[in-house]
């Protein structure tokens, strides 16, 4: 399983790093951290960060916290 920095998978799912950030606040997503507290990121959490992108343009307004 490979897994990316936050770099990395924000540039893969097309958002921001700071997206990716509040996307965890929310409990949208949970990214494994390494042992110096840095997260990681699998092909699942990229999936979802992209799914909830898409989801938050199509209906722009509604806010993140639908997303659920």
């Amino acid at each position: 399983m490979t897994l990316l920095t936050i770099q990395s998978a924000a540039h893969e799912a097309g958002v921001t790093p700071n997206t990716l950030r509040t996307y965890e606040r929310l409990g949208l997503l949970a990214p494994t951290r390494d042992s110096a507290g840095r997260r990681l990121f699998n092909a699942e959490d990229v999936a979802q960060a992209r799914m909830i992108a898409k989801q938050r343009l199509a209906s722009r307004g509604s806010g993140l916290r639908g997303a659920r």
